[in-house]
């Protein structure tokens, strides 16, 4: 995907999903805000300031996987964002890994590592994200034909507990 800016004014990347084909932005102006998530090779080149491009945080490389139509348990992953895409065709849960699991996941965690995922549920059905063993929910744990995103908290690494809060 290639986006250009050539009009002289800002050009604001917000709430941008790229999966499986590089990202290249080129052009005069560019902000990028907190919500471009990059499956893939990204690139940012700003004309006029060389590569000084004003980012908050923004660029995050992200697995992006799809759910099955069914109630399901959210794989493993190795980049610190997830993207979960669903497109059910009645009610579904989705379960998180256990707390033991989600710890093991995440390289070097410690208490208070953090990590990033959304369900991104593209139906008019509702998907709710129930629990692991050892993980708590704190929040509205459901998306109906809307996207949800949840901060992953370690809250202890010796007995594994995880609290998941919805943002």
């Amino acid at each position: 995907m290639l986006i250009t800016n050539n009009t002289g004014s800002v050009l604001t990347l917000n709430n941008i999903l790229v999966s499986g084909l590089p990202l290249i932005v080129t052009g005069t102006s560019l902000y990028v805000s907190d919500s471009l998530l990059v499956d893939g090779a990204y690139s940012i080149i700003d004309k006029e300031f060389g590569t000084s491009v004003t980012t908050s945080d923004a660029i995050t490389n992200a697995s992006i996987v799809s759910l099955p139509d069914s109630a399901t348990t959210l794989a493993a992953t190795n980049t610190p964002s997830t993207v979960y895409t669903i497109t059910p065709t009645a009610a579904r849960a989705v379960t998180t890994r256990t707390a033991t699991q989600l710890v093991a996941d995440i390289e070097s965690a410690t208490v208070g590592t953090t990590v990033e995922i959304v369900i991104a549920n593209l139906a008019a059905f509702a998907v709710t994200l129930t629990a692991g063993s050892g993980v708590t929910i704190v929040g509205n744990a459901v998306t109906n034909a809307s996207s949800g995103t949840f901060l992953v908290v370690i809250t202890n690494v010796t007995t594994p507990t995880v609290s998941i809060f919805r943002k």
